[in-house]
């Protein structure tokens, strides 16, 4: 429930800042906004975003390695989950920047 709350309040303020900006700052404006918004109202979910969360240690899964390997991004065979989706999210960054 949490999860599908978060995703419609990060939808209904992208289509609000989107009038007023281009798509990828609505984008970023959007984000922020929505990781505001479960920081204050929903603390307990934001485990997922700590730098000291366990997952972040666990091995990449399958998915992750397949992203890594279709965008061509190098990576070591001992690459964790938290390392995998700090590239990812560079290379996501690179693409809409």
């Amino acid at each position: 429930m949490t999860t599908l709350l978060l995703v419609w309040f990060c939808l209904n303020v992208f289509a609000w800042v989107w009038y007023d900006q281009s798509p990828v700052s609505a984008a970023v404006a959007a984000l922020t906004l929505a990781e505001t918004f479960v920081k204050q109202e929903r603390s307990s979910v934001t485990t997922l975003t700590k730098k000291t969360a366990r997952w972040r240690k666990d091995p990449a899964s399958e998915g992750q390695l397949n992203v890594l390997r279709r965008r061509r991004i190098p990576f070591t065979p001992t690459i964790t989950k938290g390392e995998a989706s700090a590239l990812i999210d560079l290379a996501n960054a690179r693409r809409s920047g």
